[in-house]
């Protein structure tokens, strides 16, 4: 029986060293990514999750499914609950995630300058810094809000500190006409002489409070988190957070 064990156990091990060789950080250049890898990196990797926002109950695709003589009265008699609105959350100091980015342009037809991209994507932040993208009218609405309401609106739990670290700084970002695209929160990179992040944490969590009307405050809003895998934020051999 425990030799049994023994082999499951080196079967996922096994699989999961294979799907981690296939990851496009680790088997392709930034430059060679595909839509697939950019969504791969950006959706569903060490450094990005894409996550529900809200949800809605969606009707059943048969019109005329016979209801047993029963009357549908309420959402969820007349079908599944789905998720409608979604945001990107990508520890964006990463070089990782902003080479990405620029993936994702250049594949949408931007012409971007190698300089431009080269101090876009490889540059060194001195905060550790985790953006928020989308989430319907959620980025929108709360880039309306003052810079002291959004330091309060995201912050990390550190399992290995035990303790909430609160933003230095909130940034709103807006493309070139003005709307706002993504929301920065910006993290010490240490804090009473301890590094908020190492290549040893196996999971460091983000959460947030972003309203998505003008009638919530960020205390009322609904809290959303993103569990981030530090130690295997891991890009060309170098830890990449």
């Amino acid at each position: 029986m425990k030799s049994n064990a023994i082999r499951v156990v080196l079967a996922i091990l096994l699989l999961a060293a294979m799907a981690a060789a296939d990851d496009p950080w680790v088997k392709r250049s930034h430059k060679e990514w595909s839509r697939d890898d950019v969504d791969k990196v950006m959706k569903d990797s060490p450094w990005g999750r894409e996550i529900a926002t809200d949800y809605s109950f969606k009707r059943e695709s048969e019109e005329n499914k016979s209801t047993g003589g029963k009357q549908l009265t309420s959402a969820t008699d007349r079908g599944d609950m789905q998720p409608t609105d979604f945001a990107m959350v990508l520890w964006w100091s990463a070089k990782t995630t902003r080479r990405a980015y620029v993936r994702m342009a250049r594949l949408g037809g931007a012409q971007i300058a190698e300089e431009q991209a080269q101090q876009f994507a490889e540059s060194d932040m001195p905060n550790h810094v985790v953006s928020v993208i989308g989430g319907g009218k959620m980025v929108d609405v709360s880039s309306k809000l003052a810079v002291d309401e959004l330091k309060k609106a995201g912050w990390l739990d550190s399992p290995r500190l035990k303790r909430k670290i609160l933003p230095e700084d909130v940034v709103v970002v807006k493309d070139q006409n003005g709307k706002a695209q993504q929301i920065n929160f910006l993290f010490p990179r240490e804090l009473e002489g301890q590094q908020i992040v190492t290549g040893a944490d196996k999971k460091l969590m983000f959460k947030f409070k972003l309203p998505k009307d003008s009638k919530t405050t960020v205390e009322k809003a609904k809290q959303l988190e993103v569990a981030f895998q530090p130690a295997k934020m891991v890009a060309g051999g170098a830890a990449d957070f």
